[in-house]
């Protein structure tokens, strides 16, 4: 027998609530892309390393650069292409491979090269774009010529 007072929500009202959340979680989720994030990822690590490359040239009075090995990896160098600069992190040589973190992260071409002279402008490089690819989504940043300003 059912008392006129009780409070609280019946067992259909709650199934239904639980319902409408599944669905809502099931539709945000579908719009989830992982080729976004792992391009977005990607962008913000070259970003990182070509910007470090040019605080290593301003601080040490040495050239320093970026290039592209590969359509996936590329290395900072220290003075001149093919010597690989110190990596902080690891003291290892400063290469890094795309394919191996970001997955179906790619540069649209192996040719990009940026080069930072003493006073941390580029002087090699800038005034271009430079586009990362994963799937279909692609991402791009720009090298200001004259302060090697990277947005």
């Amino acid at each position: 027998m059912k008392k006129k007072n009780q409070k609280g929500f019946t067992m259909i009202e709650t199934i239904l609530v639980l319902l409408l959340v599944g669905l809502t979680a099931m539709a945000v989720g579908s719009t989830y892309n992982a080729d976004n994030f792992s391009s977005y990822s990607a962008l913000q690590k070259v970003i990182g390393d070509i910007r470090y490359a040019q605080q290593m040239a301003l601080v040490s009075g040495q050239a320093y650069g970026f290039r592209t090995l590969t359509n996936h990896s590329y290395e900072i160098y220290q003075g001149s292409p093919g010597t690989p600069a110190t990596d902080p992190l690891n003291q290892a040589a400063f290469t890094v491979d795309l394919a191996t973190n970001y997955k179906n992260s790619v540069f649209a071409s192996s040719t990009y090269q940026i080069e930072f002279g003493a006073g941390g402008a580029p002087t090699l490089g800038g005034a271009a774009d430079y586009t990362i690819q994963a799937g279909t989504t692609s991402l791009s940043f720009h090298v200001e010529s004259s302060t090697g300003y990277l947005k």
